[in-house]
């Protein structure tokens, strides 16, 4: 298993754990999408090293079938932002998990990210929306651990 590959695995089991876990489930941000045309519910992890990862325990409801290499190609879409194709990485995160997966930050290639915390959000848009001005402004910390 490559490095990118375990780091995936590390990071989805720690979602998975966590979202077990009754008082940091609300620290998620799931966003709603399709695989192969069928709706999932994945959590926006900025951190993940890959583009998407599905759980094992969501494959079968989704026909999407493991490669030996534990990846799958699959058909990927947002509402509003459209469909491509790529590869997912598979793991199996032991049933603990409340989502079908993880997007990572790598995959939505989105010009604009509107996240709103408080809400649990993130939409992808292809351009600042209106009242943009209005929001406010943070500064950004570059080359951290966290």
């Amino acid at each position: 298993m490559s490095r990118t590959a375990l780091l995936a695995v590390l990071s989805a089991l720690l979602l998975a754990g966590a979202a077990s876990a009754e008082p940091e489930r609300h620290l998620r941000i799931l966003v709603e999408g399709t695989v192969d045309g069928k709706p999932v519910t994945l959590c926006f992890d900025t951190g993940c090293p890959v583009d998407l990862v599905l759980f094992k325990s969501s494959l079968a409801r989704l026909g999407v079938r493991e490669k030996r290499d534990e990846t799958a190609k699959v058909r990927f879409g947002l509402p509003g932002f459209g469909e491509g194709s790529g590869v997912a990485h598979i793991i199996d995160a032991g049933g603990l998990a409340k989502f079908d997966g993880i997007l990572g930050w790598r995959c939505v290639r989105a010009p604009v990210l509107k996240i709103d915390a408080s809400a649990k959000s993130v939409d992808f848009l292809r351009e600042l929306p209106e009242g943009v001005g209005e929001w406010q402004v943070y500064p950004l910390a570059k080359d951290t651990s966290v």
